[in-house]
Formats: C-alpha cells, structure tokens, sequence
C-alpha cells in the first residue's frame, strides 16, 4: 500500500513538471518565432514589391521639374497594398522603407508594454527615444535623393533591430525567471503534498520498522533530481551557430557587388553632368564665357557617361552568370541587371541641362535637346519612350508644334498619354487632351487605362471622360485593387461618385478618398476600420493636419485620439503650427515635437531649454532660423549643437545671407564643403551652389567663391 502511494504521488509530481516545462517552452519561443517571423514577412514582401522598373537616384530623371506629384513624397499615401498600382518606383520604394520601418517601430512597442518597469534600463529607453526622433527626421526632411533617403531609412532600421534583439532578450530572460520560479513554487507545493501524504499514511505501512534517515535522504535525492531534470532546459542558452560563407558564395557576392557599384557610378556621372549645367547656369550671371566653358564641360560629361553606359551591358551579363545556381544570388542578379539596364538606356542628363538652359538660349537649349533625343536612338523599351516622353515635353516648351511630334514617336501608350496630358496643360487646347484620351484608350491593363483616363479627365475637367475612367475599372479583376484606383480616382476628380462606390472591407481605401475630397468626418470614420495602428495613426494624421485649416477644434479634439503617441505627438505640432493654439503644448510630450511647437510659437527661450533634450537635432535648424532676424548670436551658438553638417550648412547660410558677416560666410563655404549625404553625391556641390545664388545679388565676390567651390566639387565627383 505504501509503495503505491509513493509511486501515485510521484506520478502527479511528474506529471505536473511536464507540464511546468513545456508550456515554459512554449512561452519561450512564442516571441523569438514572432521575430524571425516578421524579418521573414518583411524580406518576403520587399522582394515581391521590387519592380521590373528601374528609377534614378533623382526623381527628374522622369519627371519635370514642376510636377506635383513630387511634393511631400513621405505623406501618407493609402495602406502599404496601394503599393502594387503606384506607377512611379521612387514613390514605392520610399512608402515601402516607411512602412518596414514601422513594423520594428510596433514590434518594439509591443516588447516595451510587455516588460515590466522595472526591466526598462533608462540606457535602453535613451536608444528608443533617439530612434523614434530618427523616425520623425525620416518624415520630416525634404527627400533630395531616393538612394539618400533610403540609406537612412536602412540605418535607422539597423538601430531598430538592435534594440528589438536587446527587448527580445530581456522578454526571454523574464519569461524564463517567471517559469522557473513558478516551477520551483509547484514543486514545493508537491514535495509538501508528498511529505503531507506520507505522514498521514505512516499507520498504513506492511513493516512497523521506522524509516530511517538514509532512506529519507534517498528519496529526497530522488525527488530533486526529477525537478533538476524537468527544470534543467529553462536554463539553457541555445548556442548559435555561425554559417560562414564558401568560396563560392563570397565570389558571386563580390561580383554582384562590382555590378551594383558600376550601376551607382554611371547614374552618378549623369547627375555630375547636370550639376555642371546647374553651375554654368548661374554663372552665367557673372561671367557668361566662363559659363559657356563650363556649359561645354557639363556636355562632354553627358556624352562621356553616354559612352560608359555602353559597357554596363558586360556587367549585367556578368552578375546573372555568376548567379546560376544560386536562386537568391539569381533573383538579386536579375534586380542589378534590371537597373544596369535602365542606368544605360536612359539620356535624362542631356533634357536637364537643356532644361538649364532654356532661359538663357533657347536656341542652344534645342541643339541639346537634339543631342538628348539622339542619344535615345541607342535606348530600347519603357526607358526610352520615358525619355522621350520628357524632351519632348520639355521641348514643346520652346517650339509647340515640334513637342507634340516627337512625342507621338513615344511607343507605350500609357507613357504618351501622360506627355499628351503635360502638354494639353501648357497649350490648353482641346485637342491635345482628346489626344491624351486616345494614347489612354490603347492601352491594355484595365488599372493603368483607368489610371491615365482618370488624370486626364481631372486635367480637361471632362465629366465623361471620368464616367469612362469608372466603367474601365468594371474589368480590374483584383477588388482591392479596384478599391484603391477608384480613392485614386476620387483623389484626382473630386468625385465623390467614385468614392462612394468603395467596398466596406477596404477602409484604407475609403479614408484616403474622403480625405482627398475635403470631407474629414467621412474620413475620419473611416479611418477607424484601418486594422493597422501605424497606417491608421499615420491616415488621422494627415486627415488631422489639413482639418486644422477649416475647423482647429474639431482637430485638435481628433488629435487626442490618435493611438500611437509618436504620431499623435507629431499631429498636435502642425495643429499648433497651423491654428496658433499655445493651450495645446502640454500635450506635447516628444521633446522632438515640443521643440518645434515651441519655435512656432515663438516662445524661443522655453524652445531653445528643450535642445538638451533632442537625440536628433534637426528641430534645432528651425530654431536657429526663427532666430536670425532677432538674434543672429544665439542662432551661431545653436550651429554648434546641430550633428550633421548638411543642417548646419543651411543655418549658416541663412546666417551669412543676413548679417554679411565675411568670417560666417567662411564658415559657411566650408560648412557647405562638407555637406555630405550619404547616397546623395551632389550634395556638397548644391550647398555651395545654394550660397553662391543668395550672394548673386548682394556680393558678387562672395557668390563667385561659392561657385567655384561648387564647381571644384562637381568636378571631383568619382565617375570610375
């Protein structure tokens, strides 16, 4: 009887650490899975969103120079799903670097609200605050470079990274103290249930010999070590295992790599050409044979880097032969032989220095644009009829009946609808629009045909054209698809036929359309249904924003509501800006943030106390600025305080243009030296051209000094 008392009460003690360990286990890797699984969701996805269409390193490659749809291209655009009808790559790789940006910004979130308080070092919350500031730079800074904007992206992500290993190892360490304690505790609690069992069936025994104490101490033994063996794996450290990359592996690396760097270097010879049209052009109010000179040497770099892109065609041949039989090295392959193929087939240097030179010589302008036209014959496919697309309508500008034909040479219809309605809006005739609605009636893809007619029929104001534009979009078989061109099409037309008609199940859909029709309690509603937090918070901020213009209370009562702190933080800064509300400051608690809402104020004294607070420090080139007029010295001293020398660069600028002060305006040419932006080449040479042209008027010797830095700095541009 004794012996089947022991062996039942050993039983349920087994039984119960099983259970102990094995939801410990489970409770262990819940996390680690969700993290391998949303750097797996986030790899899959980018590689899936990578489009066949190449763009340059500057969105004029394809665009004009006064397209609208340059502006703000960081705004919230519709859920990350509207990315697969975006047109333009530039705008989808920038939405798509926000949007994986702000999955590690929830992931971590999540991590933090799980913690207990007394987990959160303050080092660590330090590292949080500096990332979430980074965030906000992203949305705030112009975009000059789609290279430097997504370096940015990418190095502000690594940070993220870092800190979500550091959170998921404070939650592991925390998840397997609590178990282990938990499992110690039920242990007790069976040992006590067995030691209570025992005594009280001490009368039931076979033998009236008492136990001993070797016995008791055997069993004792015995008991702790079925605990030790069921506890022992909580506290074992996995081992990670390094995989070190072969020979092979290396070695088509490296030349994937050697391709990916030529693809860099030619798009950066084309954009060295046009910064040397930029200088020449402004030093044409100086000097203008030393322009001309300059004009020649912006052309021989053009044609020089015409030349080179020849060669491009080895290195894509080169990269997808060392990839075969690597299916990642072979997809990453196709990508990089994809760009070098654009990089080649593509002459927009040429149109942008004609575009320079448009108001100084007309006549020189066309012989440039002949030479870019030209330039295309050696082009195949979307990359040529895209630059043809651009001089074209570049060259209506100068000779209305010569654009229009040359842009019917242009083969894809939807890119010729696109220059016929550019085109229609420089001569406002009724034809050319008639002529864009043709060049979009060709084309094939349901969504693309629906997407041009609708953009033509917002140009001509053409009810009709809008009607055709809806019932083209009866034959997109894709209903979210369908969804977001019909909020596209609302956005352009004013419709709110379209709008209406958008199913339920896409709110995303349904928000960016009301927004762009002016109705922002439809939006609003809306935006409600958006399951994502950071789309839905990132959608009420740009509804908020513009429903500060109209009515600053019902805005600031929306604010309140948004449920991402960083973002609500952000959206309270433009109401104050926008609506002049001091009351709303205190509810500001991002020092980012209330930095600027301060400076908007101008409350200059309480804003410049928040500087020690700043991880980021671009806040503080607003506050410098609102200080020049009033006190040029605290602006200097705010310089110091400033970490990149692209943003000090523009203080000291503005500084030298208002005191004309000679000993700032040194600092400022060699502040402007050293404006690096990584992925950005040009942009030492556009600091100093930006100082040169403030100084054209007022000091002449200042200006010239500046551009000829900007020149020497164009000139050391690395094309090799």
């Amino acid at each position: 009887m004794r012996l089947m008392i022991r062996f039942r009460d050993f039983f349920i003690c087994a039984v119960a650490t099983l259970l102990i360990f094995f939801a410990s286990g489970a409770l262990m890797s819940a996390h680690a899975e969700e993290g391998a699984a949303l750097m797996e969701s986030s790899n899959t996805q980018q590689t899936q969103a990578l489009s066949a269409l190449q763009t340059s390193n500057y969105c004029v490659s394809c665009h004009s120079s006064d397209d609208p749809n340059l502006a703000n291209p960081t705004s919230w655009r519709g859920e990350i799903i509207r990315a697969s009808i975006t047109p333009c790559p530039a705008a989808k790789k920038i939405q798509e670097e926000i949007y994986y940006t702000e999955r590690l910004l929830l992931a971590i979130d999540r991590f933090r609200a799980a913690l207990p308080p007394d987990q959160r070092s303050s080092a660590l919350e330090s590292r949080i605050s500096a990332a979430h500031q980074g965030y906000l730079r992203l949305l705030d800074a112009p975009v000059q470079s789609l290279d430097a904007f997504t370096s940015e992206a990418q190095t502000l992500r690594y940070k993220l990274g870092k800190i979500y290993n550091e959170l998921n190892q404070q939650s592991e360490t925390v998840k397997r103290n609590n178990a282990l304690i938990f499992g110690i505790a039920i242990s007790l609690i069976i040992l006590a249930s067995l030691s209570w069992g025992l005594y009280h069936t001490r009368y039931v025994r076979q033998s009236p010999k008492k136990p001993g104490l070797r016995g008791a101490v055997r069993t004792a033994i015995f008991l702790l070590i079925i605990v030790g063996f069921f506890t022992l794996p909580l506290l074992r450290q996995p081992t990670q295992q390094a995989v070190a990359a072969d020979v092979e592996a290396q070695q088509i690396q490296t030349t994937l790599d050697t391709a990916q760097r030529n693809a860099s270097i030619a798009d950066q010879a084309m954009a060295r050409a046009w910064m040397f049209s930029r200088v020449a052009a402004l030093w044409h109010e100086i000097d203008s044979a030393s322009s001309q000179e300059i004009l020649q040497q912006a052309l021989q770099a053009a044609e020089i880097a015409h030349e080179n892109a020849t060669a491009l065609w080895g290195q894509a041949a080169s990269a997808q032969e060392a990839a075969v039989g690597d299916p990642a090295a072979l997809e990453k392959a196709g990508l990089i032989a994809n760009r070098l193929t654009a990089v080649r087939s593509r002459a927009w240097n040429y149109r942008l220095i004609a575009e320079e030179w448009m108001p100084l010589d007309p006549s020189t302008a066309e012989n440039i644009l002949a030479t870019a036209w030209q330039a295309t014959q050696s082009a195949q496919g979307i990359y040529r009829d895209l630059d043809r697309r651009a001089i074209a309508v570049t060259w209506a500008k100068l000779d209305p009946q010569r654009g229009p034909m040359l842009l019917s040479q242009v083969e894809d219809p939807a890119i010729r609808a696109w220059g016929w309605r550019e085109i229609a809006a420089l001569t406002h005739e009724q034809q050319d629009f008639e002529k864009a609605a043709e060049a979009a009636r060709q084309i094939a893809d349901p969504a693309r045909k629906a997407h041009s007619l609708a953009q033509i029929a917002s140009a001509a104001h053409d009810a009709a054209l809008l009607d055709e534009a809806l019932s083209t979009l009866d034959s997109v078989t894709d209903v979210a698809q369908r969804a977001y061109l019909l909020a596209v099409i609302a956005s352009y037309t004013g419709s709110d036929k379209a709008g209406m008609i958008i199913p339920n199940e896409y709110p995303g859909a349904q928000t960016l359309a009301w927004f762009h029709l002016g109705r922002f309690d439809e939006a609003w509603n809306a935006s409600q249904k958006i399951a994502d937090p950071f789309e839905k918070a990132r959608a009420q901020s740009e509804i908020v924003i513009a429903w500060s213009r109209a009515e600053p209370q019902s805005a600031s009562d929306a604010a309140r509501q948004i449920e991402i702190p960083l973002l609500r933080d952000r959206t309270m800064r433009y109401v104050i800006q926008i609506a002049g509300n001091a009351s709303l400051v205190e509810e500001v608690q991002n020092p980012y943030d209330r930095l600027l809402a301060m400076t908007y104020l101008g409350k200059i004294d309480l804003a410049t106390a928040l500087a020690a607070e700043l991880k980021e420090t671009y806040p503080l080139v607003e506050l410098a600025l609102a200080q020049i007029d009033a006190n040029p010295a605290a602006a200097l001293q705010l310089v110091d305080q400033i970490q990149r020398e692209a943003d000090r660069a523009v203080v000291l600028r503005a500084l030298a243009t208002q005191t004309g002060d000679s000993s700032i305006f040194k600092r400022a040419l060699g502040m402007a030296m050293a404006a690096r932006v990584r992925g950005d080449g040009l942009a030492p040479a556009m600091a100093s051209l930006n100082l040169a042209r403030d100084f054209l008027t007022s000091n002449l010797a200042w200006s010239q000094a500046a551009l000829e830095q900007a020149y020497q700095i164009t000139e050391r541009i690395s094309i090799k």
